[in-house]
């Protein structure tokens, strides 16, 4: 008996099985225009974890639920170096509009800028939303583009591993 307490003593500091079930979540974009400019828009949400269990030897079932934590939840897109954005907004199904505050714009690679925009309202709030971007050019007419969004949360899947202090 002693030996056991011993050993399971040393397993309990040595490591343990710990096992996350979670969800990904994205935005789908869908184009409104039609247009000979390649704008990529895409988007970072994070995932949904759901619930988690830590035991001694082997993974058991996650079934400990966790709170959900925010993480910043963005869009990003490309786009020609020569345009300005002028204005960032998302227009919901009740036609009103969210003004986008936190955007940053970077200069990419190849002559192009990239442009982060950071959404406070979260991934799921902008479901059945059209993201609407207003760009100035310095050689043309003025350009509005229009994305219908989906929100789309995917299937669960469960993840199990083993945590070593060395």
């Amino acid at each position: 008996m002693k030996i056991f307490l011993i050993m399971s003593v040393c397993l309990l500091i040595q490591g343990c099985a710990a096992s996350v079930m979670s969800r990904q979540q994205y935005l789908q974009f869908t184009a409104l225009h039609e247009n000979e400019f390649s704008f990529l828009p895409s988007s970072y949400c994070g995932e949904i974890a759901d619930g988690f269990m830590v035991s001694p030897l082997i993974p058991l079932p996650p079934i400990i639920p966790l709170p959900n934590i925010k993480e910043t939840q963005r869009i990003n897109i490309g786009f020609d170096n020569y345009l300005t954005l002028y204005r960032a907004y998302l227009r919901t199904n009740e036609l009103k509009e969210i003004s986008l505050t936190n955007v940053n714009i970077r200069d990419s690679v190849a002559g192009a800028k990239s442009l982060s925009i950071n959404l406070e309202v979260g991934c799921e709030a902008a479901d059945n939303s059209t993201l609407v971007l207003i760009f100035k050019s310095e050689n043309a007419a003025d350009l509005q583009l229009e994305w219908h969004i989906k929100y789309v949360i995917g299937k669960r899947k469960i993840e199990s591993g083993y945590i070593i202090n060395s």
